[in-house]
């Protein structure tokens, strides 16, 4: 697994690990709110399925998270060009003008670690992860 160099075009990166039945392409829409680059790691069946729509393909076996450590490695010092990096799991269904806002709040509140909350119809179990339409930010 190679990646490219990074392009500087974009100030945030997202890595997904995704197969076949990801939502990932609700998340580059509005075009014009997009503020990010889009590294996906495929475990599907159909190599280059989803090339079209990010700026890193790629294609690797294994756990989300030991994919996304492989990743990491490989993009090395490439990732401090990022001001920030969001490892979302493919079910999330959003947009960009939400991803746009979240990265916002995010450098703006200058937070090293962060997590958008869901959806008040989202399957989780934990209450505190659910949005709260009084706050902006919660810390937890």
């Amino acid at each position: 697994m190679s990646l490219p160099a990074h392009t500087g075009r974009r100030k945030y990166l997202i890595i997904a690990r995704v197969g076949d039945n990801s939502l990932h392409a609700s998340w580059l829409e509005p075009k014009e709110f997009r503020n990010f680059d889009l590294c996906l790691c495929y475990y599907g069946d159909h190599p280059g399925r989803y090339g079209g729509g990010c700026d890193y393909d790629l294609k690797d076996e294994g756990s989300k998270w030991s994919a996304i450590k492989q990743i990491v490695k490989r993009l090395g010092d490439d990732l401090f060009q990022y001001e920030a990096i969001w490892c979302p799991d493919e079910s999330l269904q959003t947009d960009a003008f939400n991803i746009n806002r979240m990265f916002h709040i995010f450098t703006d509140q200058a937070l090293w670690l962060a997590q958008p909350a869901l959806s008040a119809d989202s399957d989780c179990s934990r209450r505190e992860t659910v949005q709260h339409p009084e706050y902006i930010l919660r810390y937890t």
